[in-house]
């Protein structure tokens, strides 16, 4: 008995006569153009291909994602990380290779180094403005996607103005914007304690902190400010030793050469 994908491939059905058009490789005053080969044989180029197999199998019908096209892939999933992270465009060059090493960062810059590897679910930098907390942060951020991990990056002023957009923009809904922050893998909270010190703000900041704590998140936090002199529950868990460091930097700021 034949099999009905024979049957379909033996039928010639009648179609109505075609009105003459130029061949593939002919333009249309008739002069032909030469052929290109296709750089992949397995898709001609079109980036997916269709496997022969009987008419019942599991893959009869399906568009498969070709090898060839892998890198592009790659470089597809690269481009959306870096602009799900919303690192700021003077930030782009900020990466372990261009940090200044001196003796008041080796400590810092080899904990950024680490930040991922092992328990250590938190970091906190400290110092001065122009000492390099904010390019270790970024740094981070950076290893991170060139590992194709998600990451994050936000000014915390710039988070609290987000979050209270939420509440007046219909297409910006505030829990959707909130939940974006508490659950990416690597959040960075650049300059904590810049933001005015309001109940709604702290209230916010604690939230969103509790929530990557209990959830054992990645989180990189850059401050000016002791942290003594933030709220109690957000030092609280910025300073326990069984998941995060503290380390502080010191030096010039580089910003003044």
């Amino acid at each position: 008995m034949e099999q009905l994908g024979d049957i379909l491939r033996n039928l010639n059905p009648i179609v109505p006569e075609p009105s003459p058009t130029p061949k593939d490789n002919e333009t249309s005053s008739g002069e032909s153009e030469p052929r290109t080969t296709p750089n992949c044989p397995n898709c001609q180029d079109l980036g997916w291909y269709r496997v022969d197999v009987p008419l019942g199998n599991r893959a009869f019908g399906e568009a498969f994602r070709c090898e060839c096209m892998a890198e592009l892939d790659q470089r597809e999933r690269m481009d959306w990380l870096r602009r799900y992270c919303e690192l700021p465009y003077g930030a782009l060059g900020m990466k372990f290779e261009t940090f200044n090493v001196t003796p008041g960062t080796q400590q810092a810059f080899e904990a950024a180094q680490r930040f991922g590897i092992g328990d250590k679910v938190f970091l906190t930098l400290v110092g001065d403005p122009g000492v390099g907390k904010t390019h270790l942060a970024v740094s981070v951020v950076q290893a991170w996607i060139k590992q194709e991990r998600p990451a994050k990056y936000v000014h915390v002023v710039e988070l609290l103005d987000d979050l209270r957009r939420g509440y007046g923009d219909p297409n910006r809904n505030y829990e959707e914007r909130l939940a974006l922050y508490k659950e990416v893998p690597l959040l960075v909270l650049d300059d904590l304690g810049a933001e005015r010190d309001t109940d709604w703000a702290l209230e916010r900041l604690d939230q969103l902190i509790d929530w990557r704590y209990i959830h054992r998140l990645h989180t990189v936090v850059t401050t000016n400010c002791a942290l003594t002199s933030l709220p109690k529950r957000i030092a609280s868990r910025l300073l326990d030793v069984r998941l995060g460091e503290v380390v502080a930097l010191w030096g010039a700021d580089y910003r003044l050469g």
